[in-house]
């Protein structure tokens, strides 16, 4: 197994991600106007997102059928001191052969801290894709016995992504967020999705796998 590490360093996405801090407090009671979103122009289709597939990790890494990849991303980049790591490992879902495992630490030294592994479906980090002919993020996830955040990033939502919790628990289990959801999106100028720990202070562990979207 290899440790799989990358920092988001850009000054303009780390200015989008201190923005996106207020996702924290915003998501508890969404205005109407994150509730439904303005429409955006359609972004372009991803090369090889027409399967849905993301990420199997089942050759041993975290490579990804299309868009830019895995990054770990934390609070680090709004002045926090949360960290985390990610790394392939033996044993997925369904008996598959690998899985992503995110390990790390979120403080409470920033106001609203995170800490996990974020997707990017365009060319480049924060780069929009029309993901529109798909209608859901589906996933299994395993961990610690407590809850995870997955979030999407939408031009249309001001870069501030939109959430949806999820309670693990050591057994595999599978989750499915329909896009509209998420402050109904309709999925097609999506800029990232980010699966992290962010509502307990402390160490945690989880892992994803099978990650797709339908």
């Amino acid at each position: 197994m290899r440790i799989l590490r990358s920092e988001l360093s850009s000054l303009s996405l780390a200015a989008v991600l201190l923005v996106s801090a207020e996702l924290f407090v915003q998501a508890q009671s969404p205005s109407p106007s994150q509730t439904t979103p303005p429409a955006a122009p359609a972004a372009p289709v991803p090369p090889g997102s027409e399967s849905g597939l993301i990420s199997n990790f089942d050759d041993g890494s975290a490579s990804v059928k299309f868009g830019a990849g895995w990054t770990v991303s934390t609070d680090s980049l709004a002045g926090g001191t949360s960290t985390a790591e990610i790394r392939v490992i033996e044993g997925g879902a369904n008996k598959s052969k690998g899985a992503l495992e995110i390990t790390g630490n979120v403080t409470n030294v920033f106001t609203y801290p995170w800490a996990g592994v974020m997707f990017s479906p365009g060319s480049a980090p924060f780069t929009p894709a029309n993901l529109s002919s798909k209608k859901a993020l589906h996933f299994w996830a395993r961990g610690d016995s407590r809850t995870f955040r997955a979030m999407i990033f939408t031009t249309s939502g001001g870069r501030i992504p939109a959430m949806k919790n999820f309670s693990v628990t050591p057994e595999w289990k599978e989750f499915v967020f329909p896009f509209s959801e998420f402050n109904g999106t309709d999925g097609r100028d999506i800029i990232a999705i980010l699966f992290a720990s962010s509502m307990d202070p402390g160490t945690f562990k989880f892992a994803i796998d099978e990650v797709r979207l339908d």
